[in-house]
């Protein structure tokens, strides 16, 4: 995906790498591919909920187990700002565009 995505303009190639990598990314401690990596061998500490958002449903739709929860996770992150000014964002139209359009 690194090399696909880079190249693409004037910014210099993505960093491709471990997640705890602080070359490649920030720090994060708890993230989703943590626990997601964790999950899909380790499921003792996984927890029923019963969520109410949309009309609620009950614990027994939220079973997970080790192969429900095995997954891979691509972390595309594309600055270390999180929260760009928003002219830099770009539209979704932009996406399946290639040049030098904000978000290629």
């Amino acid at each position: 995906v690194g090399k696909f995505a880079s190249g693409r303009g004037s910014e210099e190639k993505y960093n491709t790498g471990a997640l705890n990598d602080p070359k490649v990314i920030y720090p994060v401690n708890g993230g989703m591919e943590d626990w997601a990596y964790g999950a899909s061998w380790d499921d003792e500490g996984l927890v029923k909920c019963s969520p109410s958002s949309f009309g609620g449903y009950t614990a027994a739709k939220t079973t997970y187990n080790n192969v429900t929860n095995r997954a891979i996770n691509l972390l595309v992150e594309t600055a270390f700002d999180k929260t760009p000014r928003e002219d830099l964002l770009g539209s979704s139209e932009e996406v399946l565009v290639g040049g030098g359009g904000k978000g290629n």
